[in-house]
């Protein structure tokens, strides 16, 4: 593995039922990454159309959470605007301030403004951060 790559597992996908993948033709949350491992920056959030806009660009905030399905003090990190009639195979991206996610946070991606038709698969590039677990207040070693 190169220096600062991600490595797998330290960001998983949320299984909460409130989750509904992909849809861009309405609201709500589409798409959560809990921090596991150790502590990531997340460099670029992006969204893949596997099925093609339809009228009307749509919008999706990205949010960190406390905690996986944690609304309360959420904050919004990015925004990335899907334009409208954009064809299946695009990728989406917006670079980031690095956004730091401790072990236990999650990065939301929510739906806030619907296009007429779509599905995107969303995603983010992050890499390590060098903080040391035994830093985390939020790391608890097993016994």
């Amino acid at each position: 593995m190169y220096i600062n790559q991600l490595g797998i597992g330290q960001l998983v996908p949320s299984l909460a039922a409130s989750v509904a993948p992909g849809s861009i033709s309405g609201t709500g949350v589409r798409a959560e990454y809990t921090c596991v491992g150790m502590r990531v920056e997340v460099v670029r959030v992006a969204a893949a159309l596997a099925v093609a806009a339809g009228a009307g660009a749509a919008v999706v905030q990205v949010k960190r959470r406390s905690g996986p399905g944690v609304t309360a003090g959420e904050t919004v990190v990015a925004t990335l605007t899907i334009p409208a009639s954009q064809a299946a195979g695009s990728v989406v991206y917006k670079d980031v301030n690095q956004i730091a996610l401790a072990p236990g946070q999650a990065l939301a991606f929510e739906c806030t403004t619907a296009s007429a038709a779509g599905t995107a698969i969303f995603g983010l590039l992050a890499q390590e951060d060098p903080e040391y677990k035994l830093n985390e207040s939020s790391m608890v070693a097993s016994a």
